[in-house]
């Protein structure tokens, strides 16, 4: 009779101990800012600007690394921040680019951009860590509507001479 009562006392307080264990997950979950409401309009728009290609980085909900933000590469410069159900939009050059999770080879994707058109990748963890996989346009614009535009980006297209 006693031990059935320990174990009875400990299942009450086990939805106790999840709730208290979801808290402290998601009250550590860093988070990006929101993109100024000129970049989402353009995001939005789905028409890069003339003689430039639009690259969208989405980075769906997944509970492996959803507590931190990933800091996404394009080419050689920084392109953003991202943390989970967000993604990142701007204008390229057309040309070979590649895409990279932070300062290594992580998740290196390289695809070679045309004038007009879209280009949308989304991200996941493997075995070896973040990767990039392109996406359908359709997919890719089902999340940017759907998503929070982080304004976390410094990217700069290079000058087209």
């Amino acid at each position: 009779m006693k031990m059935t009562a320990q174990i009875s006392n400990r299942l009450n307080l086990l939805p106790v101990i999840v709730f208290a264990a979801l808290a402290a997950l998601l009250s550590g979950c860093e988070s990006v800012p929101v993109a100024s409401s000129d970049q989402k309009q353009q995001a939005l728009s789905f028409t890069p600007p003339s003689g430039m290609a639009g690259l969208y980085v989405i980075r769906p909900w997944h509970l492996g690394g959803a507590a931190i933000n990933w800091e996404v590469r394009l080419d050689y410069q920084a392109f953003g921040s991202l943390e989970t159900s967000s993604y990142l939009y701007s204008a390229i050059l057309p040309g070979k680019h590649f895409l990279r999770m932070g300062q290594g080879d992580t998740g290196v994707n390289t695809f070679i951009a045309k004038a007009g058109d879209n280009y949308y990748f989304s991200s996941k963890i493997s075995i070896l860590g973040p990767v990039f996989y392109k996406i359908s346009e359709a997919d890719g614009q089902k999340y940017v509507r759907k998503f929070k535009q982080s304004g976390a980006t410094t990217y700069k297209p290079p000058f087209n001479p």
